[in-house]
């Protein structure tokens, strides 16, 4: 989740949707609600590949709950 604040304080986009996407995928505590609640990601929410990571991976809290446990 560093790299892809480092990425995007340097201006490089892609490179932060491609480290979100594969945290994303991990299925750890950093979840879709987490990248639409936390101000740190306000800089990506107005591009196409914001949208794009909040379709391909819905909020599910049943999932959200088990991953804390």
């Amino acid at each position: 989740m560093v790299m892809a604040q480092i990425y995007i304080d340097c201006g490089e986009y892609d490179a932060a949707f491609d480290e979100l996407d594969y945290l994303l995928s991990l299925e750890t505590y950093f979840t879709v609600n987490s990248l639409k609640l936390d101000r740190r990601w306000d800089d990506l929410r107005d591009l196409p590949r914001y949208q794009e990571l909040l379709k391909k991976y819905p909020y599910n809290p049943e999932t959200a709950v088990s991953s804390l446990n």
